[in-house]
């Protein structure tokens, strides 16, 4: 077993790789234009895939420290995903240095990213915190049936974009992760406790 001063150094190391990665991610999104084939291109493309294995390996540790290294990808995808929605609706994607077709595939990329990073960073928070926190709570009850029903609002919301919006269309693979992640989050609502 792992002393405690290794435990927190591998704990802080997780931190300052997730946050630096997460900050170059922010940045290589407010760059000019650059190709789809160029190097930065691929980082840019890759970057959240390596955020999503850093933040796994935090499943080790304590259910708070899960949370507070998934959650921040999962908010800058969500975010660079509206931007990016809001840009292309009206009209003014060239803004943001991109043409149309390159907004629709940034979008298909941020919303398959995001999908995947809030329900797995929801799903392992909720398995973490039933391993560590055995007592039930009138608070934990409360905080499930929150969680569920954000879990339906987000399931059926995406039904009702994916048949109506153009731009929610074009990210059906999105809907494979985003469903999986509803039905992992819920199973780990109404798993017993260990």
């Amino acid at each position: 077993m792992k002393s405690t001063s290794e435990n927190k150094l591998t704990i802080a190391i997780l931190y300052i790789a997730n946050y630096v990665a997460l900050i170059i991610f922010i940045i290589l999104f407010c760059l000019p234009v650059f190709d789809t084939l160029s190097p930065v291109f691929i980082i840019f493309f890759f970057l959240p895939l390596a955020l999503f294995v850093v933040d796994t390996c935090m499943i080790k540790e304590k259910w708070y420290h899960f949370l507070w290294c998934t959650l921040p990808c999962a908010i800058v995808t969500i975010l660079m995903s509206a931007i990016i929605y809001i840009a292309y609706n009206s009209g003014s994607e060239s803004a943001l240095g991109m043409t149309s077709v390159e907004a629709l595939i940034y979008f298909a990329i941020f919303h398959f990213y995001a999908a995947t990073t809030l329900l797995w960073s929801s799903a392992g928070t909720i398995f973490k915190y039933k391993k560590y926190v055995k007592n039930k709570t009138n608070k934990r009850f409360v905080a499930y049936s929150l969680i569920i029903a954000g879990l339906v609002i987000i399931a059926v919301g995406s039904l009702i974009l994916y048949k109506a919006d153009f731009m929610f269309k074009q990210t059906l693979l999105s809907i494979l992760p985003l469903w999986l992640g509803v039905i992992i989050n819920i199973i780990a609502v109404i798993q017993p406790d260990y």
